[in-house]
């Protein structure tokens, strides 16, 4: 019987075959034993024995190389296939399993909010608002000095500086009523008529739109605006909800507190695509998403941003 000096890479890698050990040949024809079974070829390892047969198998089935022992003690051809097929299997999964794995790429920690909120922002309570805002902030990857500085330049101007008017006032005089809301109140009688009830303003202004129903249904005023960015209108609460799994009548109520609060501004801040803004700093761009395309109050959101950027030593980006 010869003794084959022939050794077939796997998969036509070179001789010297897996992680790197050159399989042994055998010059004198001397078998080995291995796990109790006779190797014409000298392989003293089980992986390397059931390589060569693999490869010699299907060396064989396609007519390259003659089988030596094997080819004696077999016959047929389409079994071969799915015996190399399963031997391939079996060896892919072990050395799956056996290779490490790769680390989990670690989240960027967030900068120091404590001292920027601390610094620029002294009244705010920061027990009541760091965790809330910390929290958000890693939830929704508003997770850099930029995006963080261009989050809060925003909720200081629709939440004040205190972040205390987590619900909008509609308490407005008529005179008020008159030049914020011109199409809605379009008189001075309307305006007298509504003035200093801010109920009934808040479902007269806000009737049919954002998802409100009409005057009668007290849409205006139940989802009038709430949190650090004053969501407003039932279509924005009702996809908040959905985002956080809470069924929307809970939400008015929530977003008035500084968890939700925070959470939900944070949430608009990045589901309205504000985070590329807030990287290349483009704060009129990002006004004009938070104040429904409107720049009231530019000056003190640019203000409030740069003094964040400051806070935590970061310089004004290039246009």
């Amino acid at each position: 019987m010869p003794a084959y000096r022939y050794r077939p890479a796997l998969d036509g890698a070179s001789s010297r075959g897996l992680v790197g050990r050159t399989q042994p040949t055998n010059p004198g024809g001397t078998g080995a034993r291995v796990g109790g079974f006779h190797s014409p070829c000298g392989f003293t390892e089980p992986f390397y024995l059931l390589t060569y047969i693999s490869n010699r198998f299907m060396m064989w089935e396609k007519g390259f190389a003659p089988m030596g022992t094997l080819a004696d003690a077999f016959s047929g051809g389409g079994w071969i296939s799915l015996l190399v097929a399963r031997l391939r299997g079996i060896f892919s999964a072990i050395f799956a399993k056996a290779a490490p794995q790769p680390a989990a790429p670690a989240e960027p920690a967030l900068p120091d909010v404590a001292s920027a909120l601390h610094t620029v922002l002294p009244a705010v309570n920061s027990a009541l608002w760091l965790p809330a805002l910390t929290s958000a902030f890693a939830k929704y990857d508003i997770n850099t000095p930029l995006r963080i500085s261009a989050a809060m330049g925003q909720f200081v101007a629709e939440a004040d500086s205190g972040f205390t008017a987590l619900r909008e006032n509609l308490n407005y005089t008529a005179a008020e009523l008159l030049k914020i809301f011109p199409h809605e109140v379009p008189d001075q009688a309307t305006a007298e008529r509504y003035a200093g009830n801010a109920q009934a303003i808040g479902n007269l202004v806000y009737a049919r739109r954002n998802g409100n129903g009409d005057v009668a249904s007290g849409d205006g005023y139940k989802f009038r605006g709430g949190g650090l960015t004053q969501l407003t209108g039932r279509s924005n609460y009702q996809a908040f909800a959905t985002a956080i799994g809470m069924e929307i009548d809970r939400v008015p109520d929530y977003v008035a507190t500084p968890e939700g609060a925070a959470l939900s501004a944070c949430w608009y801040f990045s589901n309205g695509g504000c985070l590329p803004l807030a990287d290349a700093w483009r704060l009129t761009d990002i006004t004009r998403i938070v104040n429904d395309g409107a720049l009231e109050g530019l000056a003190t959101r640019i203000d409030y941003a740069n003094r964040f950027r400051e806070a935590f030593g970061i310089p004004e980006p290039s246009a």
